[in-house]
């Protein structure tokens, strides 16, 4: 369980991350989700999280988590999954894997294709870009 170790390492060594101005919201996120939401079958909503990070006294909302904290995270090896309309978790298995991929080249496929319609409106109009 390669997500969990990495998740579980966060919090006894951030690395680089320990010096991130959101950084004891971090170390709160991932507390929270490992004892609450490992594997897809426990996945918690965004606002749930928020939630429990404004109950801990963090002045945090929805966007600003997911910029500031749920990017950072996985850019650096702690990597929270998400499937739409089911919640935020760690990868406990190979199902929770495939799904959180399959999830990932969903959003890829569509913002793929909105890309594709910039690019052609863009182009009807003379732009190369």
């Amino acid at each position: 369980m390669p997500f969990l170790l990495k998740a579980r390492n966060f919090l006894t060594n951030p690395g680089i991350l320990g010096t991130h101005p959101y950084y004891s919201i971090m170390r709160d996120t991932v507390e929270y989700l490992l004892n609450n939401a490992v594997g897809i079958s426990n996945a918690i909503s965004t606002d749930r999280i928020i939630d429990y990070l404004k109950s801990k006294g963090h002045a945090i909302y929805r966007e600003k988590w997911q910029i500031n904290v749920l990017g950072p995270l996985r850019d650096n090896g702690v990597f929270i999954a998400s499937k739409p309309a089911v919640g935020m978790f760690f990868i406990k298995t190979i199902y929770d894997a495939r799904e959180a991929v399959a999830s990932m080249e969903h959003r890829i496929d569509v913002e793929t294709k909105r890309l594709q319609i910039l690019r052609q409106i863009a182009s009807q109009g003379g732009w190369n870009i």
